[in-house]
């Protein structure tokens, strides 16, 4: 961790008469994509990604100790860090969830994902935070809100150490989004359309569907948190 730090501030604080050759960084996701035909959702879409002011800019940024914000010099984005932060996000999220998400332009009437990524930065600690929120919009209207805040300690030392830990807590979020989307659409799929984001109606009634199985039976439907229902077709041992 000390060294992780050390290594920031160095970097951070380089000699600037020093002819330093800068890094570029990309914002990929590792996936492997194979080719051939993509399956669409139908039910959702890749909607409006906004990152705040602050992130905007050619440097990879860091928060000092004294709260203040600094875009390094010698340390960039390949490209603008908008498109590398939505190509990540839509590739992460397809994997997760099984399908593409097109953006809402070409799939109507389908539920958009908009995403705001409040936070992201290195810290001189050596860790990583990410501050997002995401809401599913239906007919212009907010249907459900949500936020994922996380921080993780860099593996490495370095910006490449905190380029990968960014990476990993935006693969973090997609993961999570991914979970409430397949709540949302077992939800549309069941009861309709409009109990989009009402996630307590499952709780209610796989609890009833429990009750009827009886004492016994009952752990043959598992609730697995983050993810979703298991039914089971054997007893657990």
């Amino acid at each position: 961790m000390k060294v992780a730090s050390l290594l920031l501030m160095v970097l951070l604080t380089a000699c600037a008469s020093e002819t330093v050759e800068p890094n570029y960084y990309l914002l990929r996701s590792d996936q492997v994509l194979p080719s051939g035909a993509l399956t669409t959702s139908k039910d959702f879409s890749l909607g409006n990604v906004e990152i705040a002011a602050y992130l905007d800019q050619p440097g990879v940024v860091v928060e000092t100790a004294d709260g203040q914000i600094l875009a390094a010099s010698q340390n960039l984005w390949a490209e603008p860090v908008y498109d590398g932060i939505r190509n990540f996000l839509a590739t992460e999220i397809a994997k997760a969830y099984g399908q593409e998400l097109l953006p809402t332009k070409l799939s109507k009437g389908a539920t958009a994902v908009d995403i705001r990524i409040d936070q992201l930065h290195g810290t001189l600690d050596g860790s990583v935070h990410l501050a997002a929120y995401w809401s599913l919009v239906r007919d212009g209207k907010a249907i459900a809100l949500h936020r994922f805040v996380e921080s993780r300690n860099l593996a490495s030392s370095g910006y490449l150490g905190l380029v990968d830990a960014e990476q990993g807590l935006l693969a973090e979020l997609a993961k999570n989004m991914d979970a409430i989307l397949t709540h949302d659409e077992l939800l549309a799929r069941v009861w309709g359309e409009e109990y989009r984001g009402s996630s307590h109606y499952l709780h209610v009634y796989f609890g009833r569907i429990r009750k009827k199985m009886g004492d016994v039976h009952a752990t043959l439907l598992e609730s697995v948190p983050g993810v979703g229902y298991i039914l089971h077709s054997t007893l657990p041992l």
